[in-house]
């Protein structure tokens, strides 16, 4: 059973299920999707240097989404990093 499916089964209950972010580290790439889908609240949006940034939050920590708009042969949303706090994402767009 993956962490996915633990946050599943724990949110029918009285008890949510609360993902470190070292937890969501661990996960493959389709579950890191899969999670920032059904539990990611979105927070903020961006475009600098021909990408789009999006940044979701997941219990007490963010993710940071990349779609390569200048790229055709991009393969959809990467995860591009995960942040400690929001104002990261707010700092490098004035990079």
């Amino acid at each position: 059973m993956d962490y996915t499916d633990k946050m599943v089964l724990l949110q029918g209950s009285n008890f949510t299920y609360r993902m470190t972010c070292a937890e969501f580290e661990q996960l493959n790439k389709q579950e890191q999707i899969k999670v920032i889908s059904h539990y990611g609240d979105f927070v903020a949006d961006k475009v600098e240097a021909g990408n789009r940034y999006y940044l979701y939050a997941i219990n007490s920590f963010y993710v940071e989404l990349l779609h390569e708009l200048s790229n055709p042969n991009t393969n959809g949303l990467v995860v591009n990093r995960i942040l400690a706090v929001a104002e990261a994402f707010e700092v490098s767009c004035e990079l």
